[in-house]
């Protein structure tokens, strides 16, 4: 079973939030987070009952929104595409999209995961968030606003035995960094969200949640969900303060 069910219904119009990987840990959170700052939110992954799961969980939490779930895998190569095209079968613009889908090995390069594992991790990692970020960007560019968060890691500078994690990761704050120049002035503002990764494993643990409501709040802030973004408004200057152990890079908050 595939496709996408509402959890809610629309009554008052909202920005819409695609939130990918947003059935479990970190996702979850961060569209938790984009439904408490009143946005509807479509969370999308490969997993029916979990992405469902998810939906009726998010729905019991912030019943003000309006839930969707997609599934779609991304570790093809025409997973992108295909989630894009379910995607307008809503008539609504994504007016927020937050690509955390990641996946990784963790172990020493080249003996615990197959080839085909970590080719997969390539797929989902770098070539997926690539290819879904171009699509969506494309639809905010044409509409003349839009938020995009890429999440990374601050393992993207060196992490040992996630090796190919780490490399992804990288790839992801590099296009995060460069969209954002691209686009800067445009209407279309890009970040990227770098949670630290946990000394005991590769676990990305959320140490204060309410630091998440913020970013989602400030991503969210002149997103109307009726038409191009507003002027955005900076993000404040003590975010990267309050929210501890992440780094936020945005359009609005110079690299530390």
């Amino acid at each position: 079973m595939h496709g996408i069910q509402i959890a809610r219904p629309n009554v008052v119009r909202r920005p819409l939030c695609l939130v990918t990987g947003g059935a479990t840990g970190l996702g979850f959170e961060l569209a938790r987070a984009f439904a408490e700052a009143r946005c509807d939110l479509v969370i999308a992954g490969d997993g029916t009952v979990d992405l469902a799961l998810a939906a009726e969980e998010l729905a019991a939490q912030v019943p003000e929104v309006e839930i969707h779930w997609v599934s779609a895998d991304l570790s093809r190569g025409t997973g992108p595409a295909t989630l894009h095209n379910k995607l307008r079968t809503l008539e609504r613009p994504i007016d927020i999209f937050v690509a955390n889908t990641s996946v990784g090995a963790w172990g020493d390069y080249g003996r615990v995961a197959s080839l085909d594992d970590e080719l997969a991790t390539g797929q989902i990692n770098t070539l997926s968030t690539l290819h879904l970020s171009r699509l969506i960007a494309k639809d905010m560019a044409a509409r003349g606003g839009g938020r995009i968060v890429l999440a990374s890691s601050h393992s993207a500078s060196s992490c040992a035995f996630d090796t190919l994690q780490s490399a992804t990761r990288a790839f992801t704050t590099a296009l995060a960094d460069g969209l954002r120049l691209e686009f800067e002035g445009g209407g279309v503002l890009v970040t990227s969200l770098c949670p630290e990764v946990e000394a005991e494993g590769p676990c990305l643990r959320i140490q204060d949640p309410a630091a998440l409501n913020d970013f989602a709040r400030a991503v969210r802030a002149g997103v109307s969900g009726r038409g191009p973004a507003k002027k955005p408004s900076a993000l404040p200057d003590d975010l990267q303060t309050r929210y501890q152990r992440y780094l936020v890079l945005s359009a609005e908050s110079p690299r530390a």
